[in-house]
């Protein structure tokens, strides 16, 4: 299997995972009422990691940058508070979804 197929489908699945037990937990009907706008969110931000990753073939500094800088638009965009404090946890949190399913990849293949 590609590389970057698997990538995808292990990053959309801990983007799941992740969301539901920080986010959604609470809110299960809300999250499945918001499900297709959910699913499409969390799949695009998938696939521009992917794209970068695979496609463009970036190293890692950059992809920790570009981390930052698609988690404050899309945090922003999900009206999150940013605080100094929350900037810590949201960067651990986006870097695990990032390189978490990079790492399972490589040791995959």
């Amino acid at each position: 299997m590609d590389k970057g197929f698997l990538y995808i489908i292990i990053a959309f699945v801990f983007w799941l995972i992740a969301e539901y037990v920080t986010v959604w937990h609470a809110k299960i009907n809300a999250w499945v009422a918001l499900m297709p706008m959910i699913l499409v969110q969390y799949l695009a931000i998938v696939l521009i990691f992917w794209f970068f990753i695979f496609k463009r073939k970036i190293s890692y500094p950059y992809i920790v940058a570009l981390t930052l800088v698609i988690m404050l638009v899309f945090e922003f965009l999900w009206q999150t508070s940013i605080t100094l404090g929350n900037i810590f946890v949201l960067t651990a949190i986006w870097l695990v979804l990032v390189f978490g399913p990079l790492l399972i990849v490589k040791k995959i293949q």
